[in-house]
């Protein structure tokens, strides 16, 4: 069995109005995380160049930098490191829209793949298109999976990455609390959703998430960390301040989903827009419905 380390970058949010420097401070704080020579450095959902873009239009108007670009200084970071580096960008797509992704890269500075959310919230389809795929990446250390924030919600997301060998999944987020008084900021991911989804599935879970307010509406919750695959928290940041959370892992101790597979056949053949869950995705949830509560066994 071999450790590997973790940094998740808890990023304080800036806004899209200042992308630029929180791309500057996004880089400063993936140098700082190198320094403790981790394996893999994940940071959150949209770090590049912010998770709420108002609108497709006040995107195109702030003129980012090419995704290529920004690819290009994180992989600086990560052949500098020799590490894995996660990050989340708001991606052009060919349709004219946008994908909500997390681009992997390897110690030498490539693209190993991305992975597109998958659940959007309402107010994300203004701008967002969802996903259709879930890679899971063959690593030194084990397998590797990519899900980003709201996709935790839907047990069959983190249950089909465990099911195709991740042992350990990489969670880019932008959790968002109603709470204002820093020391009550959390989010249900963080209390019992993400925990739960490590214990379901018998895998690592590292989120990297934001703190502060953003467009005087999103308030994020921080709490970075990793959790065990019986679901408690290895390492958990602050509710309000940026800051490198660091942990050690151990993937080949991950047991995996204690389920058996052909009993999720679909999960593992079936295209992901073909799935009854990707329907469901696609309708609308009335407001008596919101707050739907269920076990699952």
């Amino acid at each position: 069995m071999t450790a590997i380390g973790i940094a998740c970058v808890q990023l304080e949010v800036l806004g899209l109005e200042r992308a630029e420097e929180a791309l500057g401070r996004a880089l400063d704080r993936a140098e700082e995380a190198g320094r403790y020579q981790p394996e893999i450095i994940l940071l959150p959902e949209c770090t590049y160049p912010a998770y709420y873009l108002h609108s497709l239009e006040a995107y195109r108007r702030s003129e980012p930098r090419p995704v290529e670009e920004i690819l290009r200084l994180f992989g600086e970071k990560a052949r500098r490191h020799r590490a894995y580096i996660a990050v989340g960008l708001a991606r052009p797509h060919p349709s004219g829209r946008l994908r909500n992704s997390v681009a992997l890269l390897d110690p030498q500075g490539q693209v190993l793949g991305l992975h597109d959310k998958l659940f959007l919230w309402h107010f994300d389809r203004e701008w967002f298109d969802p996903g259709s795929d879930l890679p899971v990446f063959d690593l030194p250390f084990g397998r590797v999976g990519l899900m980003i924030c709201a996709d935790a919600r839907m047990p069959e997301i983190p249950r089909a990455l465990a099911l195709r060998g991740a042992r350990l999944i990489l969670d880019a987020t932008a959790l968002v609390t109603a709470t204002g008084a820093p020391g009550a900021r959390t989010n249900p991911q963080v209390l019992y959703m993400l925990p739960a989804r490590a214990m379901e599935n018998g895998v690592w879970i590292a989120v990297a998430n934001k703190v502060g307010m953003e467009a005087d509406s999103n308030l994020y919750c921080g709490r970075s960390g990793v959790i065990t695959p019986d679901g408690q928290y290895r390492a958990m940041g602050s509710p309000d301040r940026e800051e490198i959370v660091l942990a050690e892992v151990d993937p080949e101790a991950a047991p995996g989903p204690r389920v058996r597979p052909d009993a999720w056949d679909p999960l593992l053949t079936a295209p992901h827009e073909d799935l009854p869950i990707a329907r469901w995705l696609q309708e609308p949830i009335p407001p008596d419905a919101l707050y739907l509560r269920m076990g699952l066994l």
